[in-house]
């Protein structure tokens, strides 16, 4: 039970003091927004209103201080009290409290610059009163120069630093020259307590006045590194945009010229097509105008010749009329998965390059050992293989050799297709290696080439097709491209 009570009690201070902290706080807010917080609109002048209202409340407070300190110097010491009379005193009291009306009344900038003149004032007239080297006045004026700096500006302090240095000059000339007679009263006194409560008052106030500098300093390097911050992730943001913007055109753009260089490979592939039906039925209608004409030279050789002709033309029409069906598939995307025979496929490209092959000089060599079958898309292999064997012709051109061999060699290795193309052409210098699959780079001229082919081949074999594709070359003795293609992941 003594242990239960002795909780009971702990939880019970605890709930005091949380609710004393709550109304403490509370408390402090009210007299915040009672006696300090600023009404003006705007970051900059919400901050000079509240170091108005500061100054001014400090004021009083310190004015209050001193009036005590001044209504006791003036019992204490009697008639022989020289001092600022405390009916004087307290009427700047009453000043300082009109000076807080007007600046609650959003007129903050008069009140500022009427309570550096009331201290200004003040001063001076301590300085004609008592000597312009009064300690009092000379330190007074060091505060309302930092008055001044803090409440209205660095050029408005300047003003003031002038008219404190004249103040200083004329009336200190004057009573050297005998024409001002101050009193000196207090300089055959001895030191009392109130000259140091007068001085401590003064040396606070300007402590004050250099917190809120520093106060308005730091805030401006505050919002000058929040700024400067913000900025920076703004820009690392517009970088990051630009560059993803970028890319994003960079990828629509290259899968554009991608789609425009499916139909020039569709049209390369068709050319050839059409070129081996357009020689079979060539021979057929020389056969055919000879019988027309009425020339007795058909005999049974004639006769064998064009029905073979037929027979060619009639195979070489269903492959072009099979290959504009997958065209048509292709182009809209609903090609379906067959089985390819890779040899078969290889030789049928073989067989329509061959044309190409035959203008540039270049002889086509095919090595297959085995039988190699794959599921997949035939056309994807057409376009790697026709994109890689175009570039082997094209790389004997302007080079006068009487073999130029393109080697072509498919295997199965490992799981793997292996497709080897290798010609002994003109070869790629090493510093364009790391080149020739980036879009739109040819080494063969404008007229000659568009720099797609082999940036949309790697694309198919690599993001399509999830294979590799690597290349070896040598400046003057030819190149060699070799495709790997997982084998059940041509599709």
């Amino acid at each position: 039970m003594e242990d239960g009570h002795q909780v009971i009690q702990t939880v019970d201070s605890k709930n005091f003091m949380a609710t004393l902290a709550r109304r403490l706080r509370a408390s402090v807010r009210f007299l915040y927004v009672l006696l300090l917080e600023p009404r003006a609109h705007g970051e900059d002048e919400r901050r000079a209103e509240l170091m108005l209202n500061v100054v001014l409340w400090t004021s009083l407070l310190l004015w209050a201080a001193s009036e005590w300190n001044v209504i006791d110097s003036a019992i204490a010491m009697g008639h022989r009290y020289g001092g600022v009379s405390p009916v004087y005193f307290a009427s700047i009291g009453v000043v300082f409290t009109g000076l807080l009306v007007i600046s609650k009344l959003g007129y903050r900038r008069s009140a500022a610059y009427m309570t550096v003149a009331v201290y200004f004032c003040s001063i001076t007239i301590a300085a004609v009163e008592w000597g312009a080297n009064l300690p009092a006045a000379l330190l007074g004026f060091a505060m309302v120069i930092t008055m001044s700096s803090v409440l209205v500006s660095t050029r408005f302090a300047l003003l003031v630093t002038a008219a404190a240095a004249a103040v200083e000059t004329v009336f200190g000339y004057a009573e050297v020259r005998g024409i001002l007679a101050p009193s000196q009263d207090w300089k055959l006194g001895t030191f009392h307590m109130h000259d140091a409560v007068e001085y401590s008052v003064m040396l606070a106030f300007t402590a004050v006045l250099a917190w809120l500098s520093n106060r308005q300093t730091e805030a401006s390097l505050v919002r000058a590194r929040q700024s400067e911050h913000q900025l920076a992730l703004e820009r690392d943001m517009l970088e990051v945009t630009v560059e993803v913007r970028t890319a994003e055109v960079k990828r629509i753009q290259a899968e554009r010229v991608a789609e425009v260089y499916r139909f020039v490979e569709f049209g390369r592939l068709a050319s050839g097509l059409y070129h081996d039906l357009a020689n079979h039925v060539g021979a057929v209608n020389m056969t055919l105008g000879a019988v027309q004409s009425g020339a007795d030279v058909v005999d049974a050789a004639d006769v064998a010749r064009t029905k073979s002709e037929l027979d060619h033309a009639f195979v070489a029409s269903k492959r072009l009329e099979g290959f504009v069906e997958k065209m048509k598939r292709e182009l809209n995307g609903q090609q379906p998965d067959v089985q390819i025979d890779l040899a078969t496929e290889v030789s049928e490209i073989l067989q329509l390059m061959g044309k190409k092959a035959e203008r540039a000089g270049a002889v086509l060599l095919f090595a297959c050992p085995g039988q190699i079958t794959v599921s997949g898309n035939p056309l994807k292999i057409h376009q790697i293989i026709t994109n890689l064997v175009s570039n082997a012709i094209d790389s004997y051109a302007g080079l006068d050799r009487d073999v130029r061999p393109v080697s072509i060699a498919a295997s199965c290795v490992s799981g793997n297709i292996c497709i080897a193309v290798k010609d002994e052409g003109c070869g790629i210098d090493p510093a364009n290696l790391d080149k020739i699959f980036q879009p739109f780079f040819s080494t063969k001229g404008a007229d000659a080439g568009s720099g797609i082919g082999l940036a949309h081949t790697k694309d198919i074999v690599e993001k399509e097709l999830h294979g590799s594709i690597a290349v070896q070359s040598e400046r003057g003795r030819g190149t060699k491209f070799t495709v790997q293609l997982p084998l059940q992941q041509v599709q």
